[in-house]
């Protein structure tokens, strides 16, 4: 690991542990800003960096206005979604919050946890009414590529996802089914019929189901690294419940890894060569992945050579469905669907398209290989290929 990794970690430790003086060694602050950027963690810089910058430092000063700004984004949110949550309870319809905007309240404090998005999950057969609602409240209908996610956009400009599923969350048939149940397996909240919220072990074990889908397919950063080690302190999860559900969905391995990882980062526990590979991994990864990480994740998935590129070209139904949903009514609509989605990709996402076939034209046999080891290094067993093949 470079230094300034080492102090980038040293910081976000630091933010997380209330009264921890960071120990910084020759810290390169454009640098350590370029990475909380990418990892969408720069707000926790401030508490970090007050204890050891004087109080005059431009720095600081730069720094303070984020967070006066990261608490006033914070507090609208927060007054929104409380809006949202009393109209769906009104409205007698089932909601359930989900991720940022429940751990966040595991923070130090709420805004030090970004959010770009806040994630909202009801019953499918309200999607309608779930619109009239968001409507009545003054937020835009931003349909998008989103499959079964309505996008929506407040006046202050705060993106919402209002989910009418959450299968596609999962990594395996087991996983897909696991995150498909999430509001039968939610009760009411206190003090409400309809707003619902998730026993810890099972929000725990979705936060893991969505880590390890972004993390085999592209990459995933360290602010979702952070949200699994502040839920495992800071919830009391019950080992005689959680332990059989993560050993059914094939995540008891892949979480002692991360809780591994963590406690290398955020504690005094030693590392190996393991808790340093996936480390560099997750640093390497940014917020979304890379382009370079996803063609060797797509290839993995897809195969290689033509079996590629016809599977890009033509998805099989049920990813169709996901993206276009009106195919899970009109079926024969799908010859349609594809010849449309490869039209939108030449005429709109020339640029993205490039990017991709030239990352694939980069990835060779070796770096498959090293991808599928690295992978069961890490308690994942997610692909069953021949690269030869």
């Amino acid at each position: 690991m470079q230094q300034q990794e080492k102090n980038f970690i040293e910081l976000l430790r630091s933010a997380i542990q209330p009264g921890r003086v960071p120990t910084l060694v020759e810290p390169d602050y454009a640098q350590l800003l370029s990475l909380g950027e990418k990892h969408a963690v720069s707000s926790l810089f401030y508490p970090a960096l007050k204890r050891v910058l004087p109080f005059q430092d431009p720095l600081l000063r730069e720094l303070k206005k984020r967070s006066f700004s990261a608490a006033t984004r914070e507090s609208l949110q927060a007054k929104e979604l409380e809006q949202i949550l009393s109209a769906f309870e009104e409205a007698e319809i089932s909601i359930l919050p989900l991720k940022g905007c429940v751990i966040k309240y595991l923070y130090p404090n709420p805004e030090l946890r970004f959010m770009s998005d806040i994630d909202l999950l009801i019953p499918s057969s309200k999607q309608g009414s779930a619109r009239q609602i968001m409507e009545s409240l003054g937020h835009s209908y931003r349909k998008v590529d989103a499959g079964d996610t309505d996008v929506y956009v407040s006046p202050t400009g705060m993106n919402y996802e209002i989910h009418l599923t959450l299968e596609g969350e999962g990594f395996n048939e087991t996983s897909s089914a696991f995150s498909g149940r999430l509001l039968e397996l939610s009760h009411p909240k206190e003090g409400f019929s309809f707003v619902r919220e998730l026993p810890v072990e099972e929000h725990f074990t979705y936060l893991l189901c969505h880590f390890v889908k972004h993390f085999i397919y592209g990459g995933i950063g360290i602010r979702q690294l952070i949200d699994v080690h502040i839920c495992e302190k800071k919830w009391k999860l019950d080992p005689e419940k959680l332990d059989p559900l993560l050993e059914q969905l094939d995540l008891s391995a892949f979480r002692q890894k991360l809780k591994q990882l963590c406690e290398h980062w955020f504690e005094d526990s030693p590392g190996d060569e393991a808790s340093e590979a996936l480390g560099a991994y997750i640093l390497t990864s940014g917020v979304f992945g890379t382009e370079e990480q996803r063609a060797t994740d797509r290839i993995l998935i897809n195969g290689k050579g033509s079996k590629y590129f016809w599977s890009r070209l033509f998805p099989p139904f049920k990813t169709m469905a996901d993206y276009f949903p009106i195919l899970r009514k009109l079926p024969f609509l799908l010859p349609f669907m594809w010849i449309w989605r490869a039209l939108r990709a030449v005429l709109f996402r020339r640029s993205k398209l490039s990017s991709e076939l030239s990352a694939i034209g980069n990835t060779n046999d070796q770096a498959l290989q090293d991808r599928l080891a690295f992978y069961n290094d890490c308690g994942l067993s997610v692909y069953n290929i021949d690269i030869q093949n």
